[in-house]
């Protein structure tokens, strides 16, 4: 195919390109999706009603099964983190009184509360399983404090 066949393909093609995916791959080499292949509609709901409590400073009540209990837990929401294919809250146990993170699939149930709370200066982020096994160190990757800011 000659040069003037590519760039004429390349034009025509474009023109049926919606123009919102045109934005989408000229603002980045990169396109990450973070939905599941599987339509898991219990997790989606968790994720934007615990997003909505970190974006507005609400404590939540979450029921939280562990490996070996199955509690009732006061939290202060931080962060949603999305780990090879879990979703993990990391908030503020005001029960244990230190930072946890918690995988959103053993949430059997939660409320958001009316209480809110001014977020606790953090210098560095250890994300570490039930096992004590570290996730990732986001102090090691990027500023922290440009998390939150």
């Amino acid at each position: 195919m000659s040069i003037n066949k590519n760039n004429d393909l390349i034009n025509l093609m474009a023109k049926i390109i919606p123009e919102e995916t045109k934005t989408i791959f000229s603002e980045s080499d990169y396109l990450i999706d973070l939905s599941s292949w599987f339509q898991d509609s219990i997790t989606q709901e968790k994720v934007i009603k615990l997003h909505e409590a970190i974006e507005n400073h609400k404590c939540i009540c979450i029921e939280y099964i562990s490996k070996s209990s199955r509690r009732m837990r006061n939290i202060e929401p931080y962060k949603l983190v999305f780990k090879q294919t879990y979703w993990y809250l990391y908030g503020f146990c005001e029960d244990s009184n230190e930072f946890r993170l918690f995988k959103i699939n053993r949430i059997a149930s939660y409320r958001i509360l009316d209480k809110g709370f001014n977020y606790k200066p953090i210098e560095k982020i250890d994300l570490k399983n039930e096992s004590g096994n570290a996730l990732f160190n986001l102090s090691k990757c990027c500023n922290v404090k440009s998390l939150y800011e």
